[in-house]
């Protein structure tokens, strides 16, 4: 019994680590090693990333009601009827937090009753200014664009395995499931997984889907209308008047915001910014005509902005000045 009670210790110890960005590759394989040891360590897991995001919540919303308690929460969870919305964190906002959703953990696995009683997760990205990342209970991982907005019922997942897209941009890595196939639906649209990565985004009356890996077929589901999608290809659904076209995909950096791997083949450096404002969401501003008319041919690869540019202003001999909020690029 104390063996275990030492194994479970150290697990949310290791847990807690790796959210907050600090695990080494040795525990990381210990941690790996335990999830895939059985399906209820991996159940207990993902409840703590859900734990996770509520506490976060619970923070912010302690910051500005110093008397908010635990009744309270579980009487929000309890409100079945109503989503419970989840604010994800960027990836670096960590807090001690995390030991407290860990101890939460511990009651919860009992029996999960408190967290099965919230059926519905809304997760909404529109007040960060990072990228999130977000676990499905079936081991699906999103990366999550900012102004994103997306629901899934976490009770019966497993069961359904069904995203609800309402706006935004999510780039999916499907996990293997014995279950039915990953949907994410937006509307009347629906988009079906057959093993496989990719970038969807659903923006005003259009919706995209970009194939990385596998297989994927875009629907409607009023009209049967539909399109299969292999790797390379991209699949684009126009609501207002019904149209599903696809064709290959020929935006080389559709998943930049992603991972920040450029790629430019004799671009001219108009596009190139343009490309470059989409991922990290500042205003690049190009001095003379003949500049923007510049091609850059080359692989880019920086977490930040700073290095994107230091790399096109060595390529294209051009200056990188900051005025404000904003970039300018001018020749020397």
């Amino acid at each position: 019994m104390k063996n275990q009670e030492a194994e479970d210790e150290l697990i949310y110890a290791l847990i807690i680590e790796e959210l907050e960005g600090d695990i080494t590759p040795v525990n990381q394989k210990i941690l790996v090693d335990w999830r895939g040891r059985d399906n209820r360590n991996e159940e207990i897991y993902q409840d703590l990333l859900f734990v996770q995001h509520n506490m976060e919540r619970l923070y912010d919303r302690s910051r500005r009601d110093a008397n908010i308690s635990w009744v309270s929460l579980e009487s929000k969870l309890e409100q079945t009827e109503e989503p419970v919305v989840v604010q994800l964190p960027p990836a670096r906002k960590r807090s001690a937090w995390y030991a407290v959703a860990a101890s939460v953990l511990l009651i919860a696995s009992l029996g999960f009753s408190l967290l099965q009683r919230s059926r519905i997760v809304d997760v909404n990205t529109e007040a960060y200014s990072e990228v999130s990342h977000l676990v499905l209970p079936d081991g699906t991982e999103l990366s999550v664009n900012l102004e994103t907005k997306i629901r899934y019922n976490k009770a019966r997942f497993n069961e359904d395995r069904v995203v609800e897209l309402l706006e935004g941009e999510v780039f999916v890595d499907v996990k293997k499931h014995n279950g039915p196939q990953l949907k994410i639906k937006m509307d009347r649209l629906e988009v079906e997984d057959i093993g496989t990565r990719f970038n969807i985004q659903k923006k005003g009356t259009m919706a995209s889907v970009t194939v990385d890996e596998g297989v994927v077929v875009m629907q409607n589901r009023e009209t049967g209308k539909r399109a299969l999608l292999e790797a390379g290809k991209t699949g684009v659904y126009h609501f207002d008047t019904d149209q599903l076209n696809s064709g290959t995909n020929t935006n080389l950096n559709y998943k930049a915001w992603v991972d920040k791997r450029f790629v430019f083949i004799e671009t001219p450096l108009q596009k190139v910014v343009e490309d470059i404002e989409r991922v990290y969401r500042y205003k690049i501003e190009i001095n003379g005509e003949s500049l923007r008319l510049r091609k850059l041919t080359g692989k880019i690869h920086s977490e930040t902005l700073d290095g994107v540019l230091n790399v096109i202003s060595a390529s294209l001999q051009c200056k990188v000045t900051k005025v404000q909020n904003t970039y300018v690029l001018s020749e020397e």
